[in-house]
């Protein structure tokens, strides 16, 4: 079983993967991910007033998500390789239905990969606190920082400036927040852990996600009892 498991998990990777190579101006590609959340919720509507995640495959492979967070009320809506510009395009479908409390947003790390620059992926973070602003006035939003990789260590110095950059916006607000999963992933000399990671040097095995628990309950929690 425990083989099972990991060749699925290894599977959903190299699928994302793919996807996230094909063309960014096609956010249709992750239509079926959209129709499978909708065909869910017409089985059973998650709670209102819930914390919902939203993002690429770091969010998608949290599969301990539920208990991490537990018993506060989280929905999962991460989906594919997604780049913020994705999330924009479905937001109607995989945000405002829910009307949550709390939205948990962790785009950037495909952007950065598609070539984004900084202020086109900080454009649009702007866009989406401007949707839920005029949508879902009663709704937070929480940035959850941008995560080193091994795969990815020539984007560093970008993300860590993007990090920077939505950690700074956030302390404007009191409807935003900044949550730094990134620096406890980083080993003293500035480089991402080794031991957080899956084969792939991308994603973040049960050791990465539990530093994610740890960093992002509190805030959750926090966000959800306000009000």
């Amino acid at each position: 079983m425990q083989t099972i498991r990991k060749t699925t998990t290894g599977i959903m990777a190299l699928v994302i993967l793919a996807a996230t190579n094909l063309a960014a101006e096609e956010p249709n590609r992750w239509t079926a991910s959209i129709e499978r959340f909708e065909a869910a919720d017409a089985n059973s509507m998650p709670p209102k007033d819930a914390a919902l995640f939203v993002g690429s495959s770091s969010i998608v492979f949290w599969a301990s998500l539920t208990d991490d967070m537990s018993p506060l009320p989280v929905i999962n809506r991460g989906f594919g390789g997604s780049t913020m510009q994705d999330l924009n395009y479905h937001r109607q479908r995989v945000v405002k239905p829910y009307e949550p409390k709390l939205v948990l947003v962790y785009e950037g790390d495909n952007d950065l990969a598609f070539g984004r620059d900084r202020e086109t992926i900080l454009g649009d973070f702007e866009d989406f606190v401007q949707y839920v602003d005029s949508a879902l006035p009663n709704t937070d939003i929480c940035f959850i920082a941008i995560k080193p990789s091994l795969s990815r260590e020539h984007l560093w110095a970008t993300a860590d400036a993007i990090n920077d950059d939505l950690e700074a916006w956030a302390e404007t607000r009191d409807d935003l927040c900044f949550i730094d999963v990134a620096s406890p992933m980083l080993m003293d000399d500035g480089k991402a852990d080794p031991s957080l990671f899956v084969a792939d040097g991308l994603h973040m095995n049960k050791a990465g996600y539990a530093i994610w628990a740890r960093v992002v309950r509190p805030v959750v929690e926090a966000r959800l009892s306000q009000r």
